[in-house]
């Protein structure tokens, strides 16, 4: 079974892990829809499932295991994409053009 494997070199702080799209749209991965479910998700101010990692050590290696995504309704994606926008979740910096066409979003994989 494949597990997510996350390597932090010369970081302390906390980490959080979100779903992004897994094609760059226009140059940039964007902030996905679909939600992270596993032992150590939490909900955040805008209701959406993360998983936040609190790094103590500058240099860890980190194994998820048992995470789920929870799908989101193509009718939602602009609603959840939204609510994104509100707390800056943008990762990449690649803004939130995409909530207005469902369409570029891979909802599939």
């Amino acid at each position: 079974m494949k597990h997510l494997l996350i390597i932090i070199l010369m970081f302390t702080g906390t980490l959080t892990v979100t779903c992004v799209t897994a094609k760059k749209i226009n140059g940039k991965y964007l902030i996905h829809p679909h939600k992270i479910n596993g032992k150590n998700s939490k909900k955040n101010n805008s209701n959406s499932r993360v998983i936040d990692f609190e790094i103590n050590d500058s240099s860890i290696v980190i194994k998820c295991s048992n995470l789920a995504i929870q799908h989101a309704k193509k009718s939602d994606v602009k609603k959840i994409l939204e609510s994104y926008e509100k707390i800056n979740m943008d990762p990449f910096k690649a803004g939130f053009k995409h909530k207005n066409s469902p369409n570029l979003i891979d909802m599939i994989t």
